[in-house]
Order: structure tokens, then sequence, then C-alpha cells
């Protein structure tokens, strides 16, 4: 549906639906460092990416949205489509990138320059590259890729939920604390930098718990 509405309609209807609180919207602001704002495939999340992307492109800041390309993952096709409508020239302050090997390239170097990038953490191709990380009472099979990306570039991460509202299609963005994987430190040996396998593996389960907290009961 949102496909095949004209564009100026388009922004209209995301606007309309989001009821994000003004105050909430300090969380993302990052003072100048790099954010992976990393949201799960939950609730409202397309229409909050785009809330978020609409927000701080905005206030000048550079924004990308990362996932797989189409070629990968058919659906997401309609995320390239929703964007060239939104966003149709280089210069519109929103850009994708899609999960290749030039893509992380691109994160990291933007990450670096101080962008906000959107990431879905919840995403992984094979199981055998994931990790377990508690996650709503359970155990649940996921990748290290948004730690990875923070630590290397510095960033910090930045949890949320797009969390649907009873009235219709509207939502309203939470955030949870920035998590800063460049920063912790092995328990048994705190003085001494972290192995990159520790600092990305200690990261991941704040971000999930902190994805669950967000989302409270709701599954």
């Amino acid at each position: 549906c949102a496909v095949r509405m004209p564009a100026p309609r388009l922004r209209l209807w995301f606007a309309a639906i989001d009821r994000t609180p003004e105050a909430r919207w300090r969380a993302f602001e990052g003072g100048g460092r790099g954010m992976l704002v990393a949201t799960p495939h939950y609730g409202a999340f397309l229409p909050g990416i785009v809330a978020l992307a609409h927000r701080a492109s905005a206030g000048g800041r550079q924004v990308l949205v990362f996932y797989d390309p189409p070629g990968r993952h058919d659906g997401n096709a309609v995320f390239d489509a929703i964007h060239g409508k939104l966003w149709p020239t280089a210069d519109s302050g929103v850009r994708i990138v899609h999960n290749t090997r030039a893509g992380i390239g691109e994160v990291l170097r933007a990450l670096r320059q101080g962008a906000l990038v959107v990431i879905m953490p919840d995403v992984f191709e094979r199981v055998e590259d994931t990790f377990l990380v508690p996650f709503h009472g359970g155990l649940r099979n996921v990748v290290l890729g948004t730690a990875t990306l923070a630590r290397k570039s510095g960033a910090v991460i930045v949890p949320m939920v797009a969390q649907p509202l009873p009235d219709g299609f509207d939502f309203e963005l939470r955030a949870g604390p920035a998590i800063d994987a460049g920063a912790l430190r092995a328990p048994a040996r705190p003085a001494e930098p972290p192995s990159a396998l520790y600092a990305d593996y200690a990261a991941t389960p704040q971000l999930f718990e902190a994805i669950g907290t967000l989302m409270g009961g709701d599954l």
C-alpha cells in the first residue's frame, strides 16, 4: 500500500502516525559521535525508521539505513522503493546501504564521521555465524555485527523500538541507554583492552536486554 502512494501523500501519512514525544528525540542526538540505532523487526519498525531518518536528516545529520540487498532477501525491495519515493536524490540526506563488503566499508567511514546508521540486529543468514544471548526469558541466536561495527568505528549503539499504539497505525519511538562497545572490559582484567570477540559479545546481550525491556511483555 505504501509503495503505491504518491510521494507527498506518503510523507504526510508517515508524519501523521508518528506520536513520539518531542523530548524523546534527544536520545538520538549523539553529540557528534557516530551512532548505530539498532531496531528489530518488531511493531511499526518501517514507519519508525522513516520517522527517525526524516528527523535526523532534517537536522543536517548524515543518515544511512543498512540492510541486506534485495537479491539476498526479496522482501527488502519494498524498502528500496519507499526510499526512492521519500528521498529521491543523492543529496536528500538519507542513503540506503546494502550489507555487502563495500557497504560495510561505507558504513564504517560514515560512522567515523558522526553519521547515524540504522541497523536491524535480529537478522542472520546462517545459524553457524550466531551466538546465543538471553532474550525474553529464553535464548536467541544473533550475530555480533552491530557491536563489531560500533567497536571498529568508535560509535555508540542506541537500542530502539517503534512501539505500536492502540489508535490505528500510530506508533511512538522508544530508545534505551547508549551502549559503548569499545569501553567494555573483561571483569578479570579490567586494565587490559578486551579482545575483539569479548567486546562484541559483551555488548550484544546488553543490546537485546534493552530491546526486550523496551518491548515489555509485548511479543
